[in-house]
């Protein structure tokens, strides 16, 4: 099921998201253009599924998980649990 809504963050997360390529798609699209969460830690950054055709600045590797470092994406996430 597609979900679409527009989505709202606060001014300054968007201004602190300096390297977005995508030009914000996250905050006015379907849900599939987001990577999938797989786990939200207390650092206030999400372990994330990443899509495999995109590369993204934000997108940090360590171990065996993905993080997403996103201001925008984790606001996201912390608004909307999504």
């Amino acid at each position: 099921m597609k979900l679409s809504l527009t989505r709202e963050v606060a001014s300054v997360v968007l201004k602190s998201t300096t390297k977005c390529e995508k030009n914000f798609k996250c905050l006015a699209g379907s849900n599939e253009s987001l990577c999938r969460v797989k786990y939200f830690n207390r650092y206030n950054f999400v372990e994330i599924k990443p899509q495999a055709a995109d590369c993204c600045p934000y997108i940090f590797v360590y171990s065996n998980a993905t993080y997403c470092l996103c201001p925008t994406r984790n606001e996201i996430y912390n608004r909307y649990q999504i």
